[in-house]
């Protein structure tokens, strides 16, 4: 066996082998943890033994599960509920233009679709523009009421009602005990169910998020901080937290999940919008609504763009370091399981 590599990152070991030309990704979790591949629940041993010949196999299951695409369950038709509320997202456009009656509705036995990222990696964006594209309102795990008062009126919708398109759900960042516990993360992640997995570059994420995370109120998501904010010790601490949670996010999705994810890059959306909105509409099972789709290629910005960080460098040198390698790992973990290449992050070393 040539090139074997076993490296641990805290309590997630992540067992690399390469033979025969063939690389094989095998996760160790704890001893007695359910995981999935293809759909079957298994019981996992401790640590796999190198050069087992269920490596391959396994490893097959898993690229085969991420890439098709999602199969809506028996009874979801993608019919909106036209006796629930309702939002126009453009009723305020010039009059005359096709685009002032397009609704935004509720759903009914909607399929199941997790929207993960991490905190300010544009995904209230990118559920406005599904919601534009699609007329279906998107939900969200954590109810948020200046999202709900901006117009995505499924915010306040619970998770599993089925009335929304996709479900918003940061993963278990939040939950600081159960980080700490493999199996707790594993469960929280609902493998089961499919995603789309949002990844932004994570030096504009982690200061998008600083933003967020030191503001109330109804502005909160749009608001500016002082810069001088960056220079405390409370800020290296969260970097410190930030870059492992960034990770760890997209690895738990991508090596966990049993049904197909979706991997779209921010900054692929944000260079080529209606492109990338058509991909994801054929991956959600959606038809085109031309019509919708051409309102929102001319109304793209949407209601909650926060402005004026693009130039922040507020990191260390040793930051970037910790930051760049966490884009490598994730990036080839990308590669190995047959997604396009990643964007390229200019800011990071």
């Amino acid at each position: 066996m040539a090139g074997m590599q076993w490296r641990k990152n805290r309590e997630r070991s992540l067992l690399v082998l390469m033979t025969g030309g063939y690389v094989y990704l095998l996760l160790a979790l704890p001893s007695g943890v359910q995981w999935m591949s293809g759909g079957v629940v298994r019981q996992s041993s401790p640590v796999a033994e190198p050069g087992c010949s269920s490596q391959g196999k396994h490893f097959k299951l898993l690229i085969r599960a991420a890439h098709p695409r999602i199969k809506r369950h028996p009874g979801d038709n993608l019919h909106v509920n036209l006796t629930g509320p309702s939002w126009r997202p453009w009723g305020d456009d010039h009059p005359g233009s096709p685009c002032v009656n397009y609704e935004t509705r509720l759903g009914s036995k909607l399929t199941r679709v997790l929207l993960m990222s991490y905190p300010c990696s544009g995904n209230s964006w990118l559920r406005y523009l599904l919601e534009g594209a699609t007329g279906f309102f998107t939900g969200s795990l954590y109810k948020e009421k200046p999202l709900y008062e901006g117009g995505l009126l499924g915010e306040m919708e619970e998770v599993w009602s089925e009335r929304t398109l996709v479900q918003k759900t940061h993963g278990v960042m939040f939950h600081s005990l159960e980080r700490n516990d493999l199996s707790e993360r594993y469960n929280h992640i609902n493998s089961s169910l499919p995603s789309i997995l949002l990844l932004r570059n994570p030096v504009r994420a982690i200061v998008s998020s600083w933003f967020l995370l030191l503001q109330s109120g109804s502005n909160r998501h749009k608001a500016q901080v002082d810069p001088s904010t960056f220079n405390t010790n409370l800020f290296r601490f969260y970097v410190d937290q930030a870059v492992s949670l960034w990770e760890e996010m997209a690895t738990d999705r991508l090596l966990w999940s049993s049904k197909p994810v979706y991997v779209l890059h921010y900054e692929h959306l944000l260079q080529n919008t209606t492109h990338q909105l058509r991909r994801l509409l054929h991956f959600l099972s959606v038809p085109v609504d031309e019509g919708r789709l051409a309102c929102v290629s001319s109304h793209l910005t949407g209601p909650f763009k926060r402005r004026g960080n693009k130039t922040l460098d507020p990191f260390t040198r040793e930051e970037k370091q910790r930051l760049s390698k966490a884009v490598q790992r994730v990036n080839r973990l990308l590669l190995v399981l047959g997604y396009p290449r990643p964007p390229v992050y200019e800011e990071l070393p």
